[in-house]
């Protein structure tokens, strides 16, 4: 994590997710005001938390912009009232002093112009599960809770105002917080954790789960207990049949509902049967060395392994991009992306960006896609499996869905990746939309395998081109946009 040093100071324990329940706290401000957090939040109000420590340079420049302070000034108690501000120095071992600036290990007075409440209690801070200093977090009436970033006042507000952010208005309203899913892309059989919240004034007693969009749905499942304004509760749905990739949606209901737009949630579930040619898409985290995958079998065994990929020393990104085949009948396979450190590709909550990588197979009628990952959570290993259905492809078919260029657009250089099957000659042309060809390179003869090409498009006008790359007797086409 060497690479952000300068932009954010690191620990190394699980924090807590977007969409989670943000825990109850109390605290005590240097002034020697009482906060309570849900006592807030209950007067429908969106809440601010900046997570910080007297000495962490990155917590001075962000308290320095004045992004806070200018958000409170507007929004708070004397400006419309929607909402507040908490500064909470979470570093057990600072004082007093050192956030008034004179103690030995403060960036400066931290109170000079701060128009929110200052409260020093590292438990806070553990009880938020802070990775980094500074987290900021804005918390929903609803309880919800969401990293921010260090982000400008407007953008801050712009979330807090967002309609997602609900507060109990109906007597009545379950509302849909989260759907989990597991289960087998071999037999297609899943099951669905669904997680709705109480959203309305009164006392929620019963609910019914429907899912729909599956083999074999509607399936539902009943809910009775009782959980007050902004609890939470959760059910199961078992059996779920899969065929193909399918986009199942879960619905949470009661009788008297009065809102009924906040009850739905999706998931896609992919049990498709699958080729043995395989294509993974993506980018990095700005740690591309700590990721790696692996393809196993339905013995277990280690057929394909990648990643590991280039660190430049800037916490740079590395486009994830392998085209490949494999031999013989795989089975019930399992692939698995893996990363080192434990936290996925999940790289905002080090101040940096999240990763993203998709794994397909591909056959005649196109890609089907068994794996996908957003970079929103932390893992130290993630899997997705399939059948073999087939191991033959067209061998056009698959030139053309192992091409990618990236960045895509681009200001003028960018990286073509293709996948030639056997040794062939290879050439390429830039051909702008009036079908002028603008560049046309030979290659020579390349190996087979997984091959990248630097464009140089400096010396073009901004505009769409297509790139026609022709492997022997065989022709694809991408498109790429220049921006400038």
């Amino acid at each position: 994590m060497v690479a952000f040093a300068a932009m954010t100071v690191n620990f190394a324990y699980a924090q807590l997710p977007d969409g989670s329940i943000c825990p109850d706290w109390t605290g005590t401000d240097i002034n020697g005001n009482t906060w309570n957090l849900y006592d807030v939040l209950d007067e429908g109000k969106q809440v601010i938390i900046d997570v910080s420590a007297t000495w962490c340079g990155p917590c001075w420049n962000y308290h320095n912009t004045g992004a806070l302070e200018d958000l409170y000034e507007e929004h708070g108690p004397d400006g419309s009232d929607d909402l507040m501000v908490f500064w909470i120095e979470g570093d057990a071992a600072t004082t007093l002093a050192d956030i008034q600036g004179t103690g030995g290990n403060t960036q400066g007075n931290w109170t000079a112009g701060t128009n929110f409440p200052i409260i020093d209690d590292a438990g806070i801070s553990d009880l938020l599960a802070v990775t980094a200093f500074p987290t900021i977090y804005l918390v929903c009436p609803n309880r919800i809770i969401t990293e921010m970033g260090q982000a400008s006042a407007s953008t801050l507000w712009a979330e807090a105002s967002a309609a997602t952010c609900q507060a109990a208005t109906q007597a009545v309203d379950p509302a849909m917080i989260d759907v989990a899913t597991s289960g087998d892309g071999c037999t297609g059989v899943f099951s669905a954790d669904v997680e709705f919240m109480n959203l309305g004034t009164n006392a929620l007693s019963s609910a019914t789960v429907t899912a729909n969009g599956c083999s074999n749905c509607p399936l539902t499942s009943n809910w009775s207990g009782s959980i007050d304004t902004y609890g939470t509760a959760t059910t199961s749905i078992t059996g779920i049949q899969i065929d193909g990739d399918q986009n199942v949606t879960f619905d949470v209901t009661t009788s008297g509902d009065g809102n009924v737009g906040n009850n739905a949630a999706s998931a896609f579930m992919y049990a498709s049967d699958h080729t043995t040619h395989f294509q993974i898409n993506g980018s990095t985290d700005n740690w591309p060395e700590e990721a790696s995958w692996e393809l196993r079998d339905g013995n277990g065994n280690v057929v394909q392994t990648g990643g590991g990929y280039p660190n430049d020393g800037n916490g740079t990104p590395v486009a994830i991009f392998h085209d490949f085949a494999v031999d013989g009948d795989l089975g019930c396979w399992e692939f698995t992306w893996i990363d080192s450190y434990g936290d996925g590709m999940h790289g905002t909550q080090w101040g940096g960006v999240d990763g993203f990588v998709s794994v397909e197979s591909i056959d005649t009628d196109g890609n089907s896609t068994f794996y996908y990952y957003d970079g929103s959570y932390d893992f130290t290993s993630d899997s997705g499996n399939g059948n073999v259905a087939s191991v033959s492809v067209d061998e056009a078919v698959a030139f053309e869905a192992s091409m990618n260029v990236y960045p895509n657009p681009t200001v003028g250089e960018a990286t073509l990746n293709f996948v030639v099957a056997t040794s062939t000659e290879v050439s390429y042309q830039i051909v702008d939309m009036v079908g002028k060809v603008v560049a046309n390179n030979a290659l020579g003869t390349l190996a087979p395998g997984e091959q990248r090409v630097t464009l140089d498009m400096n010396n073009l006008e901004a505009g769409v081109y297509m790139i026609n790359v022709t492997a022997g007797t065989t022709v694809a086409s991408t498109r790429i946009t220049i921006a400038k």
